[in-house]
């Protein structure tokens, strides 16, 4: 049985809508789409050349792909330690405002 490489996932930090930037003629590729993205979007890398620029899919059946800023976007541990580090700070400014 072969083995099956699982796909490095993204979560996306920032929207992004290159619709702006394919109706003003800014989009740096000739040959390859953008793919628009919500905060909060899981992706999986289909390819990643090291560039500022990942080749991505959403997840699902028959899901796009396209080309997203990898600056806007972490991999999924990153993102949950964000997340946990957001949530202790609210409880510790939670716990802050009940001494006042």
């Amino acid at each position: 049985m072969a083995a099956v490489l699982e796909r490095q996932r993204l979560v996306a930090l920032y929207e992004f809508n290159p619709s702006v930037m394919l109706a003003e003629g800014q989009w740096p590729f000739s040959r390859q789409k953008p793919l628009a993205v919500n905060v909060g979007e899981v992706l999986e890398v289909v390819y990643d050349d090291g560039s500022a620029w990942v080749f991505c899919q959403k997840l699902g059946p028959e899901a796009p792909l396209g080309y997203v800023p990898k600056d806007y976007t972490v991999s999924v541990s990153e993102y949950e330690e964000l997340l946990k580090d957001f949530e202790n700070q609210e409880a510790e400014g939670s716990e802050a405002a009940k001494g006042f």
